[in-house]
């Protein structure tokens, strides 16, 4: 069947307005995507330093009242005044923490893994002292909390401990710990009795 060229001319507004409904949804199509278009352009021109921020986050938590975002250098303050209160308690005093071992490792990634081992070695020897029987499969953070509930470490301390654990966990997870950081930690594990 042929159409008739007054077929063809009444065809063609219906096209038009199609054309013309589908513009406010081009619009709102471009509208949703703006944002997320520049956010990705953001992040491209300054991605080594988004890569900075999040190399110095520890843990990210959503709660009820906003975001909780915890870095290695609060983490780090924490400790150390806590540490402090722990020194004045014990009687353990600045200059009496331990000084740094000439023969001990240099990299700072490995001063923290040496002082998450010798606070287990010192757990360790906490409960032998108290005549608890710890078993060696237990975790240092696990050896902690056992030796907290038994009241052989006190409350100070034991944060003191868990915020060592921590710290050193991140190390090794990759965190580029810096020889002030390292030499800060051993510092506050020096304060511990």
């Amino acid at each position: 069947m042929m159409q008739t060229t007054d077929s063809l001319a009444t065809a063609q507004p219906s096209v038009q307005t199609d054309t013309a409904d589908i513009f406010p949804y081009l619009i709102d199509l471009a509208d949703v995507l703006v944002w997320p278009i520049v956010l990705l352009i953001i992040l491209w021109f300054f991605n080594r330093e988004f890569k900075g921020i999040f190399k110095r986050l520890q843990s990210i938590e959503a709660t009820s009242s906003g975001l909780k975002i915890s870095t290695f250098e609060k983490t780090l303050d924490r400790i150390e005044s806590i540490s402090d209160t722990v020194a004045e308690i014990t009687g353990t005093s600045k200059s009496m923490a331990a000084p740094p071992d000439p023969f001990g490792p240099t990299d700072p990634r490995m001063k923290v893994a040496k002082v998450q081992v010798d606070l287990d070695y010192k757990l360790k020897k906490k409960a032998a002292a108290k005549g608890i029987d710890v078993s060696s499969e237990m975790s240092t953070s696990q050896l902690a909390a056992h030796l907290h509930s038994k009241s052989v470490i006190k409350d100070e301390e034991f944060e003191v401990m868990k915020g060592l654990i921590e710290l050193s966990d991140n190390v090794m997870k990759g965190y580029e710990v810096s020889k002030k950081e390292a030499n800060t930690i051993l510092e506050i594990f020096g304060k511990l009795p």
